[in-house]
């Protein structure tokens, strides 16, 4: 009787082990996620903290520093819808990833860009990939704690605001060191590192289960 005891209190001992290296991949993801989404709003924040020198530069009117800023956020929201469409067909790291590694290219692009035309290319690209965060990022919080949605959709939130409120403080302080090329290089690195890290986890480049992939793919 006690070794029937005995192995059954070891069967009901075994699932906690198995447990928390599920917990720890989904913490692991959480903080990807997080830290993605403050990049961008990093490298958002410090393109206006160098609107007067481009003025400078470039020669740049308040027009072209309006349209530029324009650009810079109508290009993310519109093709939130795409990217929110294309996260039922591919895996949602798969967009995260691409997307950070564009953000990455855009902010390299930036840094060598020689005039207006070419800040606005490269402010586009940039946007294109930040567009992804939002939609595909929440999304990816959501299904991996269904149990605290509203919380990780918080802090989801949360971290681009802090990446919003370090990018001037971050950008001006660069500045010190080096030349506003440089510093769009500088943090084009960890948004390139991050956008490479998304491929690591299995359970983000496979496409999401949804109603509507099965029902596509029953279709086909």
């Amino acid at each position: 009787g006690q070794g029937v005891h005995m192995a059954q209190s070891g069967q009901q001992s075994e699932p906690p082990q198995d447990i928390k290296p599920k917990e720890a991949k989904k913490g692991s993801i959480f903080a990807l996620v997080a830290v993605s989404h403050a990049l961008n709003h990093i490298q958002s924040g410090v393109l206006t903290v160098f609107y007067p020198i481009f003025r400078e530069e470039f020669g740049i009117g308040y027009l072209g520093i309006g349209f530029l800023s324009t650009i810079n956020q109508l290009v993310s929201s519109l093709l939130q819808i795409i990217f929110g469409f294309l996260s039922r067909f591919v895996g949602r790291g798969v967009l995260l990833g691409v997307g950070n590694i564009i953000v990455s290219l855009g902010g390299v692009g930036l840094g060598i860009s020689v005039g207006y035309a070419q800040l606005v290319f490269w402010t586009s690209i940039r946007s294109m990939g930040a567009s992804a965060q939002h939609p595909v990022g929440a999304a990816t919080l959501v299904s991996h704690f269904p149990k605290n949605r509203a919380r990780m959709l918080g802090f989801h939130q949360s971290a681009g605001n802090i990446g919003g409120w370090v990018a001037p403080l971050l950008g001006s302080f660069l500045l010190l060191f080096m030349t506003w090329r440089h510093v769009f290089w500088v943090i084009a690195v960890p948004s390139l590192l991050v956008g490479i890290a998304y491929f690591f986890f299995r359970e983000l480049v496979v496409p999401a289960k949804t109603p509507v992939t099965e029902g596509w793919k029953k279709s086909r």
